[in-house]
């Protein structure tokens, strides 16, 4: 098997939710490709774009991150200077939490208490963006911030924090849908394999998270990343995953 058709394989695993340790709430992340396909229109054959090369080459390795169950997220603020804060109006749902200010005037960041790991024994990027092919009840009330990392050369959770729309207040997430997607940007394919996330991984992940504040703040991704390699910190990140597949 050519370099070219041998899978890829993408380690991930869930982390602590509020200090517990939810592994039930994470679904194995769905291919979108295998989730639209089945929806053809089998009167339409290369006349379509689910045959297009430039469609397959983002459906192919994009894997939707599923919401577990319905929850619902207002933003309150109580006088000029104080805090801000969550209210959570169903008896059930994920937790959450505001962490920054907003970066839009008007649009409130809420980041939603769900987190993922996803690491590589190489060099791969890896994109989180909103679930752009599926209609989601979230996509009214606002959309996560996207993002692009080499998860072959860092190694820290991947958070949804949502943007809401300019002068909304309420998030609402449907049960079943689509929170974000993630996409592998290689033309190989992905052979995603869950691990279990122990005390040292994440000891090795918050260095990663603490790195900014320890060797200067704005540093760059590729700055990050020498650092990493020269340290070997994939290595140790790798060894600990293998002994703890599940």
């Amino acid at each position: 098997m050519s370099k070219k058709n041998e899978p890829i394989k993408v380690y991930w695993s869930p982390t602590e939710v509020d200090g517990l340790r939810w592994s039930l709430l994470y679904e194995e992340p769905a291919n979108i490709l295998k989730e639209i396909t089945p929806r053809k229109n089998l009167d339409v054959n290369y006349d379509s774009y689910l045959f297009c090369p430039s469609y397959k080459a983002i459906a192919s390795n994009t894997f939707s991150l599923i919401a577990p169950m319905r929850s619902e997220f207002v933003y309150q603020e109580n006088f000029p200077g104080e805090q801000p804060y969550l209210e959570f109006p169903g008896r059930s749902g994920l937790g959450g939490s505001i962490n920054k200010q907003p970066t839009l005037n008007g649009s409130p960041l809420i980041n939603v208490a769900m987190n993922w790991f996803f690491f590589c024994e190489e060099p791969l990027e890896m994109e989180i963006t909103p679930p752009y092919l599926h209609k989601t009840e979230s996509s009214q009330y606002g959309a996560i911030v996207p993002g692009r990392v080499d998860i072959g050369q860092w190694f820290r959770s991947m958070n949804v924090e949502f943007q809401l729309w300019e002068d909304e207040t309420e998030l609402k997430i449907e049960a079943g849908q689509p929170i974000a997607y993630v996409r592998f940007l290689t033309d190989r394919p992905v052979e995603l394999v869950r691990f279990t996330m122990t005390e040292k991984l994440e000891e090795l992940a918050m260095a990663c998270i603490t790195m900014p504040s320890t060797f200067g703040l704005l540093k760059s991704l590729q700055e990050r990343y020498d650092r990493f390699n020269k340290t070997k910190t994939g290595s140790l990140v790798m060894k600990n995953i293998q002994e703890n597949l599940t």
